[in-house]
C-alpha cells in the first residue's frame, strides 16, 4: 500500500499502531460501518462474526450494495474491506459468537449485537479470552447511540462497564421501522473508530458517550478511578 495511503491523517494518528487485529461481533449497521471506518484508519486484520445474509432492508443503512444480497454478511463484508486496501486479511466467521473458539477473539473488539442479553454473553466469553487488549460495546436506536469503551487491564473500566450492563436499560422502545437511518449508522461507525483511536494512541477515554443525533446533543462521561 502506498505511502501517500494515510498522509492526510497522519499528524492525528499513527499507522504504524495499527498491528493490533480487530474483531466486529456482528456486520449490521453499526460492525459494518466500523469496520470500514477501522479499515481506513489503517488497521489490517478483521475477524467478521455474523451468522446472516444481506437482505434487501439492509441496504439503506449498512455499509452492503445491490449485488451483495442473499450473500453471508461476514464474506460481504470482508470484500468491501478488502476493495479499500490489497494488504487487509483476516477471516469470515459465518457462526454465532457462541460458537467462536476464544483464541480466535484477540486484540480490539467491537461488540455491535442487537440484544442487550447477547451483549452480556458475549461480555462473559470476552472475559474468558486472554488476548483481548480493548472493547467497545456500540448500541443504537432510532436516532440516538451510546458507546462504553473498555480497556480490559483497567478495573475501574470493567467494573463500570458491568454496572451498565446489568442496569439493563434499553435506549429507546421503538419500532422496527424507526431503528436505524444511514447517518446515525455512519456516525457510530465514526465514534467507534474514535474510541479505537483514543485506545492506541494512549489517549483519555470516556466511561460512556451518549450522542443524539436527532438534537445534536452530545454527553460524554468520564470514568471515576477507585482511590488507592
Amino acid at each position: 500500500m502506498s505511502s501517500n495511503y494515510f498522509s492526510r491523517q497522519s499528524g492525528l494518528i499513527d499507522s504504524d499502531r495499527m498491528d493490533l487485529p480487530v474483531v466486529i461481533i456482528g456486520a449490521g449497521g453499526i460492525g459494518s460501518w466500523a469496520a470500514q471506518a477501522l479499515a481506513r484508519l489503517g488497521f489490517r486484520y478483521f475477524t467478521i462474526v455474523d451468522p446472516d445474509v444481506v437482505g434487501e432492508e439492509n441496504i439503506a443503512s449498512q455499509a452492503y450494495d445491490f449485488n451483495q444480497i442473499g450473500a453471508a454478511k461476514a464474506l460481504a463484508l470482508f470484500e468491501r474491506l478488502s476493495s479499500i486496501g490489497d494488504n487487509i486479511t483476516g477471516l469470515s466467521v459465518i457462526r454465532r459468537f457462541q460458537e467462536v473458539d476464544n483464541g480466535e477473539i484477540a486484540g480490539i473488539v467491537v461488540c455491535a449485537l442487537d440484544s442487550l442479553s447477547a451483549r452480556k454473553e458475549l461480555w462473559e466469553k470476552v472475559k474468558r479470552c486472554a488476548g483481548i487488549d480493548f472493547f467497545v460495546d456500540a448500541r443504537m436506536g432510532g436516532e440516538t447511540m451510546r458507546l462504553f469503551p473498555v480497556v480490559m487491564l483497567n478495573d475501574a473500566a470493567n467494573v463500570a462497564y458491568e454496572k451498565k450492563l446489568h442496569n439493563n436499560v434499553p435506549i429507546e422502545d421503538i419500532p422496527c421501522s424507526e431503528r436505524a437511518i444511514v447517518y446515525n449508522t455512519q456516525v457510530v461507525g465514526g465514534l467507534v473508530a474514535s474510541l479505537v483511536k483514543k485506545f492506541i494512541m494512549d489517549e483519555e477515554l470516556p466511561e460512556e458517550v451518549v450522542f443524539d443525533v436527532k438534537n445534536y446533543i452530545s454527553i460524554s462521561k468520564k470514568l471515576k478511578l477507585d482511590n488507592p
